[in-house]
């Protein structure tokens, strides 16, 4: 597999000085990851007898120290899992809850400590340890015990999100000494140190998500949060319960695909638009990146999926008898109608999350995706609690009741054909829904690898204005390697495509299962920067 060259922009979720994946010496496992402190941790897992489980956790807990502001420790957490030994799917949602207090929630205007949501990813992590790994937890968390105490090497792509969130990480005592100890950030090369971050992470191997949700943490965040205009109490903290869902599942020509259940709406469009897609021979046309008839199918029906109004209703995502009215074929039936008549669609448009984005498969087949967020703009309004960045107003997600779990858009598939795992994917960045769906039609209708599947041309969500980081609604994004003469065509079709300044199609990664066991893997290299906003 031929390494992936990395980029240096990270805006709206596309961040990684290194992307790439990595194989064990012997065995049919693999690892996709975009940092390779957290593939190397996941490695280590696998060595020394740990499971899939156990890998992704190790990984996931060094992203949060040494991903820059995009993940934090006190973020959330998604995941789909498949278990080789029962044959079972899982879906984990350790999603942000909101604060009890009605007047706790965040509006235009309000304090910082109002933007703080109650984190739930060290909570997850456990819980798939416990219940899925081999390990302890407590061994899982070593690796981003060892590089936060004796730190990394600072890379370009971190050293530019501190120059550009600069006036957000000067606003504490322990901002500005971490970030600028000598006035400037670190240098590239340079070993950064995070020791406030290595002790709680030494207080959770010790004490479990505890320490977080009940113990010192729990006890210094909610100070924080109360200091700085927010309403959290150690209440909100305490009652936090990450939640196992049935994950959701439909037939696709051949397969069977899995996605996230509860309040997964990134997981039910995936679903519903390919029960869409079904209606039409994708193969038959060709590939998108060749195929005007294609990719027009493609973006109408990602269109028209997302006019859904109930993906965004809690109420309704919780509702499975109404879910199962929306997943099925004559609803399906009615959106191709629209897609077929090229119905125009009322275009919807807003920002996007930071995350990274985890694979990993060991000999077994026993297989996890997942993504870990701080939901908001990089280290969040600048507050650090032992280390840990609380989120910002991005996550606030004020239009939840008091104390409810959020929805979110996660975008992990797990693809299954004459009841064998046969495809893992999962997506991140802005245009997530947009790049999950396109790498699934890849696997299943193309038939191609892994690498091919993540980096064959796609196309994205709507453009970004810098000015007020938000999208425009003049046109959707595309991959500069899509023909000019299929965005020609497209255009003429009343589908405006552009590859002009910044241009995001969507960050993840996927990994296709052979018949004869190989593993083919394959990393979303989404972003690509011409004008970059002032201050990288």
């Amino acid at each position: 597999m031929k390494r992936v060259t990395p980029l240096f922009l990270a805006l709206l979720g596309c961040s990684s000085p290194s992307p790439e994946l990595e194989q064990p010496a012997e065995g049919h496992a693999v690892v996709c990851s975009y940092n390779p402190e957290a593939r190397a941790a996941a490695l280590e897992m696998l060595a020394v007898g740990g499971n899939a489980f156990d890998a992704f956790v190790a990984a996931t807990f060094v992203e949060f120290v040494v991903g820059p502001g995009v993940t934090s420790i006190a973020g959330m957490l998604g995941a789909m899992l498949y278990d080789a030994s029962t044959g079972q799917t899982h879906h984990l949602d350790s999603e942000f809850n909101v604060v009890l207090d009605p007047e706790g929630r965040w509006t235009e205007g309000s304090q910082p400590g109002k933007a703080a949501v109650v984190p739930g990813a060290v909570a997850g992590l456990e819980a798939i340890s416990e219940r899925f790994g081999r390990l302890s937890f407590a061994d899982a968390v070593q690796p981003a015990l060892r590089i936060a105490r004796d730190g990394f090497k600072m890379n370009a792509t971190y050293r530019g999100w501190i120059t550009y969130r600069r006036d957000v990480l000067e606003r504490t005592a322990y901002g500005r000494a971490t970030f600028f100890g000598d006035g400037d950030p670190p240098e590239e090369g340079e070993l950064f140190r995070q020791p406030e971050l290595a002790e709680l992470l030494a207080g959770i191997a010790e004490e479990g998500a505890a320490y977080m949700m009940e113990g010192p943490w729990a006890e210094a965040c909610v100070a924080t949060v109360r200091e700085h205009g927010g309403k959290m109490t150690l209440a909100d903290l305490a009652r936090f319960e990450p939640i196992w869902h049935e994950p959701r599942r439909v037939r696709y020509r051949d397969y069977e695909v899995h996605a996230g259940g509860g309040r997964c709406y990134g997981g039910a469009s995936q679903l519903l638009a390919l029960k869409v897609l079904e209606h039409a021979d994708l193969a038959a046309l060709g590939h998108p990146s060749e195929s005007p008839d294609a990719l027009e199918l493609l973006v109408r029906t990602v269109e028209q999926v997302a006019l859904e109004p109930w993906l965004h209703e809690p109420a309704k995502l919780d509702d499975a008898e109404f879910m199962a009215t929306r997943l099925a074929p004559e609803h399906a039936a009615e959106l191709w109608r629209r897609v077929e008549a090229k119905t125009a669609a009322k275009r919807s448009v807003g920002s996007g999350h930071h995350s990274y984005q985890v694979i990993v498969v060991d000999e077994e087949c026993n297989a996890i995706s997942g993504v870990n967020s701080i939901g908001s703009l990089p280290w969040g309004e600048g507050l650090f609690v032992q280390g840990a960045a609380l989120t910002g107003p991005e996550a606030a997600a004020y239009w939840f009741g008091p104390g409810e779990r959020t929805i979110d858009p996660l975008s992990d598939l797990l693809i299954f054909k004459d009841g064998k795992l046969v495809g893992v994917l999962g997506t991140m960045a802005m245009s997530m829904l947009e790049a999950a769906l396109q790498v699934a039609v890849n696997v299943m209708d193309y038939g191609l690898s892994g690498e091919e599947a993540a980096t064959a041309p796609r196309f994205g969500t709507y453009q970004v204005d810098f000015a007020t980081l938000s999208a425009t609604s003049t046109s959707r994004m595309v991959d500069r390697a899509m023909p000019a003469a299929t965005v020609e065509e497209l255009g003429r079709r009343g589908i405006e495509l552009a590859s002009d300044g910044f241009v995001d199609v969507g960050s993840g990664c996927v990994v296709v299962m052979r018949p004869d066991g190989k593993l083919e893997a394959g990393i979303l290299n989404a972003c690509v920067d011409t004008v970059r906003p002032e201050g990288y």
